[in-house]
């Protein structure tokens, strides 16, 4: 099943043109997180941000992504909203975690948010914030008995946990917008410093990748 890092930091080509249109920085849900409605694209020779809808994608399995021309783009200036690395609550105040992944079906449609494990169903989402998503309790389910000889290996339950495909590498020698702080409020990257791989692979430990992405500037 895909998800947002099948996407981010990939290149997006129009195959028509011949043209690379930037790399995949982040992807824009509903409000109500049900469906995946566009990618963010940013334009390393232009320092800017562009748009597309999903359904302009004709695939994302390989090394990029891929469109048939650069004309599905347009000007972006809106709010970002993807709630990865948003903390997660549930209505009796129980921290859920830090949202890692969305998963979503071929056509877009948002399966289940990751946080620290845990697949959680878009109907279960009550409100959300810039940072944070409140949802419903999970209900309880009975536990099922394993039949016989059904013990899972450790490697084979380590493949069903959804992992992080983000490289980062495209970042390393642009400058950060925007103080870069990690969840102890330490800085990361201060405004108009370098990004070094140190500086990615803190960012990535910390969470806090997508958002250095959105301040990286060449």
């Amino acid at each position: 099943m895909p998800g947002t890092n099948d996407f981010l930091s990939k290149p997006l080509i129009a195959v028509k043109d011949g043209k690379n249109c930037g790399i995949v920085t982040n992807m824009l849900f509903t409000d109500d997180m049900t469906a995946v409605t566009d990618i963010l694209v940013f334009d390393q020779i232009e320092s800017a941000y562009n748009i597309m809808p999903v359904d302009k994608i004709i695939n994302m399995n390989g090394d990029a992504v891929t469109t048939d021309t650069a004309d599905n783009l347009s000007p972006y200036d809106g709010k970002v909203f993807n709630p990865v690395n948003f903390d997660v609550f549930d209505v009796k105040g129980r921290h859920l975690g830090i949202v890692s992944e969305i998963l979503f079906t071929k056509n877009y449609r948002v399966k289940s948010i990751v946080c620290r494990g845990e697949s959680i169903s878009p109907a279960r989402l009550i409100s959300h914030s810039d940072d944070t998503l409140v949802v419903k309790e999970r209900a309880a389910r009975k536990k099922q008995p394993e039949p016989a000889g059904a013990e899972r290996s450790s490697s084979a339950k380590t493949a069903d946990r959804p992992t992080a495909m983000i490289t980062g590498s495209f970042l390393v020698g642009r400058r950060c917008d925007k103080n870069i702080l990690n969840r102890f409020n330490e800085i990361i990257v201060r405004q108009g410093g370098a990004i070094t791989p140190e500086t990615v692979r803190e960012a990535k430990l910390s969470g806090k990748l997508l958002e250095l992405s959105m301040h990286a500037v060449k």
